[in-house]
């Protein structure tokens, strides 16, 4: 999650939480954490989609 207004923070994450289906194996596994703002994360994101579907070519 990219970092937003402190006062908007917390509903943002609860609502984050509450609404991402998650595999059992993947709910021991995934963190939810803020990023600072400006990050690339998603761009990161996409890029790694895109390289695995290229290896399982």
């Amino acid at each position: 999650m990219v970092e937003t207004d402190a006062a908007f923070a917390p509903w943002f994450r609860g609502r984050v939480r509450r609404t991402t289906v998650r595999r059992e194996e993947q709910a021991a596994q995934v963190v939810f954490a803020l990023v600072p703002d400006l990050d690339l994360a998603g761009a990161r994101g996409a890029a790694m989609v895109a390289l695995d579907a290229l290896a399982s070519r």
